[in-house]
């Protein structure tokens, strides 16, 4: 497939080398940790960006991603309501590449009355964007 080149992608590269910088801030927070021991099972990619996430059986809904692993990704929504258990189609950017996931809610908490964080667990993710994932978070533990 050709792709053509946008306005776009500008943005894309810009918010590549942004979410490189802040993966390396996170990689000097671990190492500034008082534990010194990371407690979760794989190492967490910083993201700003908007995300799309849909019910299986709607519509997207655009949601601010605050970061991702190979095992899954954590979110920011406002005005939504995700159960436990709850099926999602989850659709973000890791460097230049947009990748779609299943997954599932495996926690929410509410941050106010109408915001709510949320984390997913991917079912189903391409191998290849796992790779990547990986590639970004052997990249942060690295630098």
């Amino acid at each position: 497939m050709v792709r053509l080149k946008t306005a776009a992608d500008s943005t894309e590269k810009e918010e590549s080398v942004l979410f490189r910088k802040r993966m390396k801030e996170v990689g000097t927070l671990m190492e500034n940790s008082k534990s010194g021991q990371e407690r979760r099972k794989y190492p967490r990619l910083p993201t700003g960006q908007m995300i799309s996430v849909a019910m299986i059986d709607a519509g997207d809904q655009l949601v601010v991603g605050k970061d991702v692993s190979v095992g899954g990704i954590r979110f920011e929504a406002v005005g939504l309501d995700f159960d436990l258990g709850q099926l999602l189609r989850v659709t973000f950017n890791v460097a230049e590449h947009t990748v779609v996931a299943l997954g599932r809610v495996t926690w929410a908490t509410d941050i106010d009355p109408i915001t709510v964080e949320v984390g997913l667990s991917f079912l189903e993710i391409d191998p290849g964007a796992l790779e990547m994932l990986q590639e970004e978070a052997d990249n942060l533990v690295l630098s």
